[in-house]
Protein backbone atom coordinates (compact mmCIF):
# COMPACT_ATOMS: atom_id res chain seq x y z
CA UNK A 1 0.00 0.00 0.00
CA UNK A 2 1.30 3.34 -1.09
CA UNK A 3 -1.22 6.40 -0.31
CA UNK A 4 -0.53 10.40 1.42
CA UNK A 5 -2.20 12.08 4.34
CA UNK A 6 -2.13 15.30 5.59
CA UNK A 7 -2.84 16.97 9.63
CA UNK A 8 -2.67 20.51 10.30
CA UNK A 9 -0.23 21.60 13.34
CA UNK A 10 -2.82 23.14 15.30
CA UNK A 11 -2.54 24.17 19.09
CA UNK A 12 -5.40 21.98 19.94
CA UNK A 13 -3.41 18.74 18.08
CA UNK A 14 -0.64 19.20 20.06
CA UNK A 15 -2.00 19.75 23.10
CA UNK A 16 -3.60 16.57 22.32
CA UNK A 17 -0.37 15.22 21.76
CA UNK A 18 1.26 16.41 25.18
CA UNK A 19 -1.92 15.21 27.05
CA UNK A 20 -1.29 11.73 25.44
CA UNK A 21 2.19 12.02 26.45
CA UNK A 22 0.98 12.42 29.82
CA UNK A 23 -1.12 9.72 30.22
CA UNK A 24 0.62 6.98 28.49
CA UNK A 25 4.59 7.51 28.40
CA UNK A 26 5.60 9.84 31.45
CA UNK A 27 5.55 8.59 34.70
CA UNK A 28 4.54 11.30 36.30
CA UNK A 29 1.01 10.08 36.67
CA UNK A 30 2.50 6.61 38.51
CA UNK A 31 4.39 8.89 40.56
CA UNK A 32 1.34 11.10 41.94
CA UNK A 33 -1.11 8.01 42.43
CA UNK A 34 1.75 6.11 43.99
CA UNK A 35 2.15 9.42 46.62
CA UNK A 36 -1.26 9.55 47.03
CA UNK A 37 -1.89 5.71 47.90
CA UNK A 38 0.95 6.29 50.44
CA UNK A 39 -0.52 9.45 51.99
CA UNK A 40 -3.92 7.48 52.37
CA UNK A 41 -2.29 4.35 53.75
CA UNK A 42 -0.98 6.88 56.59
CA UNK A 43 -3.82 8.83 56.94
CA UNK A 44 -5.99 5.35 57.83
CA UNK A 45 -3.02 4.43 59.75
CA UNK A 46 -2.62 7.32 61.74
CA UNK A 47 -6.56 7.48 62.50
CA UNK A 48 -6.68 3.69 63.63
CA UNK A 49 -3.71 4.65 66.05
CA UNK A 50 -4.58 8.01 67.23
CA UNK A 51 -7.99 8.97 65.87
CA UNK A 52 -9.01 12.61 64.02
CA UNK A 53 -6.17 14.33 66.16
CA UNK A 54 -3.12 12.80 64.35
CA UNK A 55 -5.42 13.04 60.91
CA UNK A 56 -5.90 16.41 61.49
CA UNK A 57 -2.36 16.62 61.78
CA UNK A 58 -1.51 14.82 57.98
CA UNK A 59 -3.96 17.45 56.53
CA UNK A 60 -1.35 19.68 56.10
CA UNK A 61 0.89 16.96 53.86
CA UNK A 62 -2.35 16.07 51.91
CA UNK A 63 -3.21 19.86 51.19
CA UNK A 64 0.90 20.26 49.79
CA UNK A 65 0.64 17.29 48.13
CA UNK A 66 -3.11 18.00 45.95
CA UNK A 67 -1.27 21.67 45.79
CA UNK A 68 1.45 20.57 44.32
CA UNK A 69 -0.14 17.70 41.79
CA UNK A 70 -2.04 20.38 40.25
CA UNK A 71 0.24 23.12 40.00
CA UNK A 72 2.56 20.69 38.15
CA UNK A 73 -0.74 19.66 35.75
CA UNK A 74 -0.88 23.50 35.02
CA UNK A 75 2.12 24.19 34.70
CA UNK A 76 2.82 21.32 32.13
CA UNK A 77 0.03 22.86 29.94
CA UNK A 78 1.14 25.81 30.10
CA UNK A 79 4.65 24.86 28.81
CA UNK A 80 2.74 23.02 25.97
CA UNK A 81 1.36 26.24 25.28
CA UNK A 82 4.31 28.02 25.40
CA UNK A 83 6.13 25.76 23.47
CA UNK A 84 3.69 25.36 20.08
CA UNK A 85 3.87 29.41 20.08
CA UNK A 86 7.89 29.09 20.04
CA UNK A 87 7.73 26.80 17.14
CA UNK A 88 7.55 29.23 14.32
CA UNK A 89 8.58 26.57 11.60
CA UNK A 90 5.50 24.66 11.98
CA UNK A 91 2.55 25.98 13.74
CA UNK A 92 -0.76 25.94 12.18
CA UNK A 93 1.43 24.28 9.00
CA UNK A 94 -0.12 21.17 7.33
CA UNK A 95 2.25 18.34 7.56
CA UNK A 96 2.18 15.37 4.72
CA UNK A 97 2.63 11.47 5.31
CA UNK A 98 3.67 9.39 2.99
CA UNK A 99 3.47 6.08 3.78
CA UNK A 100 5.41 3.31 1.52
CA UNK A 101 5.77 -0.45 2.18
CA UNK A 102 9.15 -0.19 3.98
CA UNK A 103 9.23 3.75 4.89
CA UNK A 104 7.16 6.99 5.70
CA UNK A 105 8.04 10.06 4.40
CA UNK A 106 7.37 13.39 6.69
CA UNK A 107 7.39 16.79 4.26
CA UNK A 108 5.93 20.33 4.89
CA UNK A 109 7.19 23.63 5.79
CA UNK A 110 11.05 22.92 4.10
CA UNK A 111 11.74 19.83 5.04
CA UNK A 112 11.86 16.25 3.93
CA UNK A 113 12.50 13.38 6.46
CA UNK A 114 12.56 9.55 5.51
CA UNK A 115 11.98 7.43 8.45
CA UNK A 116 12.19 3.33 8.17
CA UNK A 117 9.57 1.80 10.22
CA UNK A 118 11.77 -0.09 12.16
CA UNK A 119 13.31 2.78 13.51
CA UNK A 120 10.09 4.51 15.36
CA UNK A 121 9.76 3.56 18.42
CA UNK A 122 6.62 3.13 19.01
CA UNK A 123 3.08 3.74 17.95
CA UNK A 124 0.65 5.48 20.59
CA UNK A 125 -3.15 5.44 19.75
CA UNK A 126 -6.36 7.05 20.75
CA UNK A 127 -9.95 7.45 19.48
CA UNK A 128 -9.06 10.17 17.12
CA UNK A 129 -5.57 10.61 16.87
CA UNK A 130 -2.27 8.37 15.91
CA UNK A 131 1.52 9.21 17.40
CA UNK A 132 3.79 7.67 15.38
CA UNK A 133 6.72 7.78 18.11
CA UNK A 134 10.26 8.18 17.01
CA UNK A 135 11.33 8.77 21.13
CA UNK A 136 9.49 9.16 24.14
CA UNK A 137 9.17 12.62 23.94
CA UNK A 138 8.74 12.82 19.73
CA UNK A 139 6.41 11.96 17.14
CA UNK A 140 4.10 12.85 14.49
CA UNK A 141 0.67 13.46 14.68
CA UNK A 142 -1.88 12.25 12.68
CA UNK A 143 -6.04 12.24 12.46
CA UNK A 144 -7.69 8.86 12.27
CA UNK A 145 -10.61 10.74 9.94
CA UNK A 146 -8.16 12.03 7.81
CA UNK A 147 -7.22 7.95 7.23
CA UNK A 148 -9.52 5.07 5.63
CA UNK A 149 -10.11 1.96 7.84
CA UNK A 150 -7.79 0.00 5.31
CA UNK A 151 -5.40 2.89 5.68
CA UNK A 152 -5.24 2.62 10.01
CA UNK A 153 -4.69 -1.22 9.86
CA UNK A 154 -1.53 -0.48 7.57
CA UNK A 155 -0.56 2.25 10.09
CA UNK A 156 -0.89 0.26 12.57
CA UNK A 157 0.74 -2.98 11.30
CA UNK A 158 3.98 -0.95 9.87
CA UNK A 159 4.30 1.77 12.70
CA UNK A 160 4.50 -0.88 15.87
CA UNK A 161 7.82 0.20 16.72
CA UNK A 162 10.88 -1.21 17.92
CA UNK A 163 9.23 -1.12 21.83
CA UNK A 164 7.18 -4.01 20.48
CA UNK A 165 8.86 -5.36 17.56
CA UNK A 166 12.24 -7.15 18.63
CA UNK A 167 13.03 -8.46 15.55
CA UNK A 168 12.48 -4.93 13.58
CA UNK A 169 14.65 -3.45 15.98
CA UNK A 170 17.66 -5.60 15.12
CA UNK A 171 17.11 -5.18 11.39
CA UNK A 172 19.55 -2.30 9.69
CA UNK A 173 17.82 0.27 7.81
CA UNK A 174 18.42 1.31 4.11
CA UNK A 175 20.02 3.93 3.31
CA UNK A 176 19.14 7.60 3.80
CA UNK A 177 18.49 10.03 1.15
CA UNK A 178 20.76 12.81 1.88
CA UNK A 179 21.04 16.05 0.58
CA UNK A 180 19.82 16.11 -3.21
CA UNK A 181 19.39 12.46 -3.45
CA UNK A 182 15.93 12.02 -4.13
CA UNK A 183 14.59 15.29 -2.47
CA UNK A 184 12.88 17.92 -4.72
CA UNK A 185 15.57 20.37 -5.41
CA UNK A 186 15.10 24.34 -5.83
CA UNK A 187 17.10 26.99 -7.97
CA UNK A 188 18.36 28.05 -4.42
CA UNK A 189 19.97 25.44 -3.80
CA UNK A 190 22.15 26.45 -6.50
CA UNK A 191 23.68 29.23 -4.26
CA UNK A 192 27.09 28.05 -2.54
CA UNK A 193 26.41 27.91 1.26
CA UNK A 194 28.40 31.45 2.97
CA UNK A 195 29.62 28.36 5.86
CA UNK A 196 29.90 25.61 6.44
CA UNK A 197 29.95 23.13 9.69
CA UNK A 198 28.94 19.66 11.19
CA UNK A 199 28.62 18.44 14.83
CA UNK A 200 28.24 14.48 15.69
CA UNK A 201 25.35 14.00 18.38
CA UNK A 202 26.75 12.05 21.04
CA UNK A 203 24.62 11.67 24.53
CA UNK A 204 27.54 14.06 25.74
CA UNK A 205 26.43 16.83 23.91
CA UNK A 206 22.44 15.90 24.31
CA UNK A 207 22.81 16.61 27.92
CA UNK A 208 25.35 19.63 28.06
CA UNK A 209 21.87 20.57 25.70
CA UNK A 210 19.25 20.25 28.30
CA UNK A 211 21.41 21.24 30.81
CA UNK A 212 21.92 24.60 28.76
CA UNK A 213 18.00 24.82 28.82
CA UNK A 214 17.34 24.21 32.52
CA UNK A 215 19.82 26.59 33.79
CA UNK A 216 19.28 29.33 31.27
CA UNK A 217 15.63 29.24 32.46
CA UNK A 218 14.53 32.32 34.53
CA UNK A 219 11.21 29.70 35.45
CA UNK A 220 13.43 27.17 36.59
CA UNK A 221 14.59 29.40 39.52
CA UNK A 222 11.76 31.00 39.93
CA UNK A 223 10.02 27.45 40.65
CA UNK A 224 12.72 26.15 42.57
CA UNK A 225 12.47 29.25 44.65
CA UNK A 226 8.87 28.66 45.39
CA UNK A 227 9.33 25.13 46.38
CA UNK A 228 11.96 25.74 48.80
CA UNK A 229 10.25 28.39 50.83
CA UNK A 230 7.02 26.00 50.64
CA UNK A 231 9.22 23.32 52.43
CA UNK A 232 11.00 25.60 54.77
CA UNK A 233 7.36 27.08 55.75
CA UNK A 234 5.91 23.86 56.07
CA UNK A 235 8.49 22.63 58.16
CA UNK A 236 9.09 25.43 60.48
CA UNK A 237 5.24 25.59 60.73
CA UNK A 238 5.14 21.80 62.12
CA UNK A 239 8.06 21.43 64.06
CA UNK A 240 9.44 25.21 65.00
CA UNK A 241 12.97 25.53 64.71
CA UNK A 242 14.09 21.49 64.52
CA UNK A 243 12.09 21.74 61.15
CA UNK A 244 14.21 24.15 59.45
CA UNK A 245 17.16 21.87 59.83
CA UNK A 246 14.86 19.10 58.33
CA UNK A 247 13.76 21.52 55.69
CA UNK A 248 17.66 21.62 54.93
CA UNK A 249 17.53 18.25 54.40
CA UNK A 250 14.63 17.93 51.99
CA UNK A 251 16.00 20.91 50.10
CA UNK A 252 19.10 18.77 49.19
CA UNK A 253 17.29 15.98 48.60
CA UNK A 254 15.36 17.75 45.92
CA UNK A 255 18.22 19.52 44.62
CA UNK A 256 19.37 16.02 44.09
CA UNK A 257 16.18 14.61 42.69
CA UNK A 258 16.03 17.56 40.15
CA UNK A 259 19.40 16.89 38.83
CA UNK A 260 19.10 13.04 38.66
CA UNK A 261 15.69 13.15 36.86
CA UNK A 262 17.03 15.32 34.13
CA UNK A 263 20.05 13.10 33.67
CA UNK A 264 17.34 10.32 33.58
CA UNK A 265 15.09 12.32 31.15
CA UNK A 266 18.00 12.83 28.37
CA UNK A 267 19.18 9.11 29.11
CA UNK A 268 15.76 7.81 28.14
CA UNK A 269 15.06 10.52 25.32
CA UNK A 270 18.35 9.07 23.94
CA UNK A 271 17.97 5.45 24.09
CA UNK A 272 14.83 5.28 22.98
CA UNK A 273 15.64 7.55 19.61
CA UNK A 274 17.79 5.50 17.28
CA UNK A 275 18.08 8.08 15.01
CA UNK A 276 19.75 10.44 17.59
CA UNK A 277 22.49 8.17 18.44
CA UNK A 278 26.12 8.99 17.01
CA UNK A 279 24.95 10.41 14.12
CA UNK A 280 26.57 13.56 12.40
CA UNK A 281 24.48 16.22 11.32
CA UNK A 282 26.17 18.94 8.50
CA UNK A 283 24.99 22.57 8.23
CA UNK A 284 25.17 25.00 5.47
CA UNK A 285 24.38 28.67 6.12
CA UNK A 286 22.93 30.75 3.29
CA UNK A 287 22.04 34.87 4.01
CA UNK A 288 18.71 33.51 4.02
CA UNK A 289 18.43 30.43 6.05
CA UNK A 290 20.08 27.42 7.16
CA UNK A 291 19.68 23.87 5.82
CA UNK A 292 20.36 20.98 7.89
CA UNK A 293 20.88 17.39 6.73
CA UNK A 294 20.35 14.59 9.25
CA UNK A 295 19.89 10.95 9.02
CA UNK A 296 16.15 11.28 8.49
CA UNK A 297 16.92 13.57 5.45
CA UNK A 298 16.72 18.12 5.02
CA UNK A 299 15.41 20.42 6.24
CA UNK A 300 15.84 24.28 5.21
CA UNK A 301 15.13 27.00 8.45
CA UNK A 302 14.56 30.30 7.69
CA UNK A 303 16.39 33.01 10.18
CA UNK A 304 13.15 34.80 10.90
CA UNK A 305 11.40 31.67 11.67
CA UNK A 306 14.51 30.74 14.32
CA UNK A 307 13.28 31.12 17.89
CA UNK A 308 16.80 32.37 19.60
CA UNK A 309 20.21 31.35 19.30
CA UNK A 310 21.95 30.36 22.45
CA UNK A 311 25.62 30.48 23.00
CA UNK A 312 27.86 28.89 25.78
CA UNK A 313 31.44 28.36 25.81
CA UNK A 314 31.37 25.22 24.05
CA UNK A 315 28.20 24.94 21.62
CA UNK A 316 25.71 27.26 19.35
CA UNK A 317 22.14 26.03 20.24
CA UNK A 318 19.98 27.03 17.47
CA UNK A 319 16.75 27.16 19.19
CA UNK A 320 13.04 26.09 16.84
CA UNK A 321 11.12 25.74 19.90
CA UNK A 322 11.82 26.87 23.69
CA UNK A 323 12.88 23.19 23.88
CA UNK A 324 14.19 21.78 20.70
CA UNK A 325 16.95 22.75 18.77
CA UNK A 326 20.11 22.01 16.64
CA UNK A 327 23.63 21.73 18.65
CA UNK A 328 26.72 22.97 16.86
CA UNK A 329 29.73 23.27 18.48
CA UNK A 330 31.99 25.98 18.02
CA UNK A 331 35.40 23.73 17.73
CA UNK A 332 34.00 23.33 13.89
CA UNK A 333 33.29 27.17 13.73
CA UNK A 334 35.09 28.73 11.72
CA UNK A 335 35.63 32.96 13.46
CA UNK A 336 33.64 34.20 10.46
CA UNK A 337 30.72 31.78 11.37
CA UNK A 338 31.08 32.54 15.20
CA UNK A 339 30.57 36.52 14.22
CA UNK A 340 27.66 35.45 11.48
CA UNK A 341 25.87 33.20 14.40
CA UNK A 342 26.45 35.98 17.17
CA UNK A 343 24.94 38.45 14.61
CA UNK A 344 21.55 36.58 13.94
CA UNK A 345 21.26 35.73 17.99
CA UNK A 346 21.25 39.95 18.25
CA UNK A 347 18.19 40.13 15.35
Amino acid sequence: MDFEVSTQFTLDEFIGFHRTLMRKVSKLPIIMITGLIIILGETIYGYCRGGMVVVIRLLPIIAVFVAFSIFTIWFRERQAVKIWKSKNLTKDEVITYHFMSESLEVSGVGSDGIYTYNRLWRLLETDTHFYMMVSNNAGFILRKDACTKEQQDFIREKCVGRRKNKVAAQVSPPPIPMQDEGFETDNRETEAPLFTAKTKYTFKELLKFNIALVTKSVRTYITLGVVFVLITVFFYSQYGYHGLRLSLAVIALTIGLTIFLTWFGVYRGWKTNTLMQNYEEKYEFYRDRVDTFGVSGKTGIPYDKIYKINETKQNFYIMIATNQGMILNKSECSDELVDFLRDKKKV
